[in-house]
């Protein structure tokens, strides 16, 4: 799960800073412009992204500490 978690805002935050640099950096539309800056929706798509990453780390890197957490909520002894 940790690894999903971190994959995938590895790609989300890779598409966001895409769509709102590279795109303006490559194909210049406008000589001269760097285009618009970030939006509030790719900012907040950005912020987004690294909680995920984080808690995805968490979830990896812990896995063992968190399954044993999880495993004395579940014990039916």
């Amino acid at each position: 799960m940790g690894v999903y978690l971190v994959a995938e805002a590895v790609f989300r935050a890779v598409f966001v800073y895409a769509k709102s640099r590279w795109f303006y950096d490559y194909m210049q539309p406008f000589p001269g412009s760097r285009g618009p800056g970030l939006t509030p929706d790719d900012f907040g798509a950005l912020a987004a992204a690294a909680a995920e990453a984080v808690l995805g780390l968490v979830l990896w890197l812990a896995n063992r500490h968190v399954s044993k957490i999880t495993g004395k909520f579940s014990d039916d002894r």
